[in-house]
């Protein structure tokens, strides 16, 4: 990279810190840095994506290869009229790590769809709810880092010199940013939105649990009052000396719990 950056007029510089998105200049260098995002272990690992505008032309690195340089360096190789100019590959390089960001959320956008259906499920288990939580971390991680590559792609126009078309083409990239800044933010309001109906859902299940609980506990009352009320130490209790006295007070009860049970499912209650 040393090597690289003096053939195009520069000196190589200390690494700062990388925690955003950011361009800077360093005499006559220009030097950006973006982000490349990948989900390992339900984190998201944002690797620094390096591009160096030097006098001499363009520099970029990264600790891995990106897939989309392959399609950039194809395109910029088929250019056989003339030499691109900087701010050509400049536009090529952002494209490409903004498309690969595109692909980044898409993979977000399908666990949040999964976690909508499952959002429904009363019963979901804690399971649900670390991965709820861990997306929401993600989303919320990769929104910060977002909103610094916008920053930093704003700046990018005034630092690269255009020339007609050019002017759009880096418009179109401010553009895509802030599609993908909007996206992130859909994102997080969708994971709130499952929470509160998650939470819901909940106490939907929770309130049929209490229903059901408290129509047994009414029915069960009857017998209750009976077996009370007869549990008393009375020396004369009506019916206690009569051969069938026991069949007929339970048999009472019964009767009363079923009225009760007709008249809830009358209500519709059970």
């Amino acid at each position: 990279m040393t090597r690289a950056l003096g053939a195009v007029g520069a000196q190589p510089w200390p690494e700062s810190d990388l925690a955003q998105a950011r361009l800077e200049q360093r005499g006559a260098l220009w030097h950006l840095v973006l982000f490349l995002f990948a989900d390992r272990a339900g984190e998201v690992v944002a690797t620094p994506f390096h591009v160096a505008l030097a006098p001499g032309g363009v520099v970029s690195w990264s600790e891995a290869w990106p897939p989309f340089l392959d399609e950039v360096f194809a395109r910029l190789r088929g250019m056989r009229e003339r030499v691109a100019r900087r701010s050509e590959v400049v536009y090529h390089l952002v494209a490409g790590v903004l498309h690969d960001a595109w692909r980044f959320l898409d993979g977000i956008g399908d666990r949040i769809a999964d976690l909508e259906r499952a959002g429904l499920d009363p019963t979901g288990s804690s399971g649900f709810q670390r991965r709820l939580l861990a997306e929401r971390r993600r989303v919320l991680r990769t929104r910060h880092l977002l909103a610094s590559m916008r920053d930093a792609i704003h700046h990018l126009t005034g630092a690269v010199a255009l020339e007609g078309p050019e002017v759009v083409w880096y418009l179109e990239l401010y553009d895509v940013v802030l599609r993908l800044f909007d996206t992130v933010d859909t994102y997080r309001e969708l994971l709130d939105s499952i929470v509160d109906v998650h939470l819901a859902s909940v106490s939907n299940r929770l309130n049929e649990i209490v229903k059901s609980l408290t129509l047994v506990t009414t029915l069960m009352v009857p017998g209750s009052v009976v077996a009370s009320l007869y549990g008393m130490n009375f020396d004369h209790m009506p019916g206690s000396r009569h051969p069938y006295g026991f069949y007929l007070v339970v048999g009472s009860a019964m009767v009363v719990s079923a009225l009760l049970w007709w008249w809830f499912r009358r209500r519709r209650w059970i």
